[in-house]
């Protein structure tokens, strides 16, 4: 019974000594896993103080040795521009001047404002270091121009809105703007009527296809050998998609876009010069007819140029629609 008795409290000692081992150990690495993850914040926050203090430094590095360094402040800006802005409008419509530092200015975004403006295309800066400042301009240049009514207190009132030939709608510039004030007589240029006035945007693009037709049509009419003699008064667009432009003499022209301004421009010079030939004048024209262009005079008190009536027949009247073939 003794030894029986000795041998269960060895064991019991034996246990004890295990969980005590055991406990030990555990409590040993919870010591060592206290003093890693204070060590670790330790380095992190010591990290992080540095990379301040350093980031710290860089701003004020940064802040005295270039944004406040007189070295950099703007003594001279170079303005280019292929229209006729001029150059305070641009250096005001950038928010740019002599005095300011050249490298605190956010080019990116200067450019941006710029390009806010329906006349300016695009616009590009460039820092010529140590005080130089480079500003270029692509403009805008109206070539057509749209009216529609605006409210004001008691009615209406007519405003005119030039058009660029990519369709953009451009607000119409002050003579404050622009070196020559030449440029600002929109009346001058043809007037396109006929589409719906609530696709017009003051800033944006029309994108109406019947509209960028007849920019078409006046670009195509700019490069054709008719400039000089003929003017461009209005274009109507009709509900067919026709184009009926009106001249400064009131010659109604009908075009189709569907086929080449090029060669129908050329036709209409053709009957330009038959008319003047026999002294006479055109009324209207339709050169959107493929074949045989009819075409209406004015008067029949000359002979009238060999033409082939479109349809032959006794009794028709001079004055009524013919077609010259070929033109």
């Amino acid at each position: 019974m003794n030894s029986i008795r000795r041998g269960k409290s060895a064991n019991r000692r034996k246990q004890e000594s295990n969980l005590l081992n055991v406990k030990l150990r555990t409590d040993q690495l919870k010591r060592n896993r206290k003093v890693w993850v204070t060590g670790a914040f330790s380095v992190l926050f010591a990290v992080g103080f540095i990379l301040f203090l350093a980031s710290r430094g860089v701003d004020w590095a940064l802040a005295e040795f270039v944004y406040q360094n007189p070295a950099f402040e703007i003594r001279k800006i170079e303005v280019s521009t292929d229209g006729y802005l001029n150059h305070p409008t641009l250096l005001h419509w950038a928010d740019v001047k002599q005095g300011k530092n050249l490298m605190a200015l956010d080019l990116g975004q200067i450019k941006r404002d710029l390009e806010r403006f329906p006349v300016i295309k695009a616009a590009s800066l460039e820092r010529v270091l140590p005080d130089v400042l480079r500003v270029k301009v692509a403009e805008r240049f109206p070539i057509a121009r749209l009216t529609m009514l605006l409210p004001r207190a008691g009615g209406y009132y007519p405003a005119t809105f030039p058009l660029d030939p990519d369709g953009f709608v451009m607000v119409p510039l002050h003579r404050s703007h622009v070196r020559d004030q030449r440029v600002l007589n929109y009346a001058a240029l043809p007037e396109i009527k006929g589409f719906d006035e609530s696709e017009m945007r003051a800033s944006g693009r029309l994108m109406n296809a019947n509209v960028l037709a007849a920019l078409r049509l006046v670009g195509d009419f700019r490069r054709s050998a008719l400039v000089g003699n003929t003017e461009l008064r209005t274009i109507e667009i009709q509900e067919t998609g026709i184009l009926v432009v009106t001249t400064g003499k009131g010659i109604h022209v009908k075009f189709s876009p569907e086929h080449d301004f090029g060669p129908q421009m050329a036709r209409w010079r053709k009957i330009n010069e038959v008319a003047a030939g026999a002294g006479r004048e055109i009324a209207q024209i339709d050169l959107s007819v493929t074949n045989n262009v009819p075409i209406k005079w004015r008067t029949d008190r000359a002979t009238l140029p060999t033409v082939t009536p479109s349809q032959p027949g006794r009794g028709r009247n001079r004055n009524s629609v013919y077609s010259l073939n070929n033109a």
